[in-house]
This record gives C-alpha cells, structure tokens and sequence, in this order.
C-alpha cells in the first residue's frame, strides 16, 4: 500500500529499461501517425469518381423497361377499375 515510498527502479537492467522505453515510443508513434491518417481521410467517398476521375453514370436499359412496364400495368388497372 505504502510502495511509493520505496526508492527503488522500477527495472534492475537498465539496457532492458531503455529497450522498453524505446518500444514504447515508436508503437505510440505509429499508433498516432495512423490515427491521424484516418482522421484526415474524407469520410464518404463519391461513388461516382473513381481513381481515374469523375465518372458519368450509365443508362441502365432494363430498369427503364422495368418502369416503362409497371406503369403500363398500373394505367391498365386504373383505367379498368374506374
């Protein structure tokens, strides 16, 4: 309970005690240069630019002839029922 008010080192080997203290610092560097590289990476990407540049989007035939044929169905039905 009272061990602060022994004077003694914490490591005996003071080559060991260096080690530790190196490995230490370079892991908190590179855990910071890390996080600072995350924190200055835009947090959403445009999906429409690309590693080339800006792309335009391309005209899906299919899902026009999807809408084209649902809203004929649906003018069908209303013109039927009324």
């Amino acid at each position: 309970m009272l061990s602060f008010m022994i004077k003694r080192p914490v490591y005996f080997n003071k080559s060991l005690s260096e080690y530790c203290t190196k490995i230490n610092n370079e892991s908190i560097r590179k855990l910071t240069e890390k996080y600072n590289l995350e924190r200055k990476k835009p947090k959403f990407k445009n999906p429409l630019e690309d590693e080339d540049g800006p792309k335009t989007p391309e005209f899906n035939f299919y899902h026009f002839l999807l809408f084209l044929s649902i809203s004929s169905i649906t003018i069908y039905f209303y013109r039927r029922v009324k």
